[in-house]
């Protein structure tokens, strides 16, 4: 487990953090499991298993990252998770400001 703000105070910027889970889950050396938010004294943090390693539950390690063979393999898959990321985003966006306009429209109708 290691949370944003360890990152940030390790020299990481926040805003970039996402972007290089992204990246290091495109490459096969890390395995993230994303927590949930959290609320109060609920927290559910999120994982990160270094592929290279075995866990302490038992699991071998898996090295996901010698499947990549090339340099341009590997910018590809790097490519493409960060073009979904930024769709999920760019949906996510549009998500927001649909629900806002409609709590608009609600406010100026009652």
């Amino acid at each position: 487990m290691v949370p944003y703000n360890m990152l940030q105070a390790r020299g990481m910027r926040r805003g970039n953090i996402l972007n290089a889970v992204v990246e290091l889950d495109a490459l096969g050396i890390v395995d993230p499991r994303r927590g949930g938010r959290s609320y109060g004294s609920r927290r559910a943090p999120s994982r990160y298993r270094l592929t290279w390693l075995g866990t302490p539950d038992g699991l071998m390690a898996t090295n996901e990252w010698r499947a990549i063979k090339t340099t341009e393999e590997a910018n590809t898959r790097v490519s493409n998770a960060l073009d979904r990321l930024k769709r999920e985003r760019a949906i996510r966006v549009a998500n927001r400001a649909e629900h806002a306009a409609s709590r608009a429209r609600r406010w100026r109708t009652a």
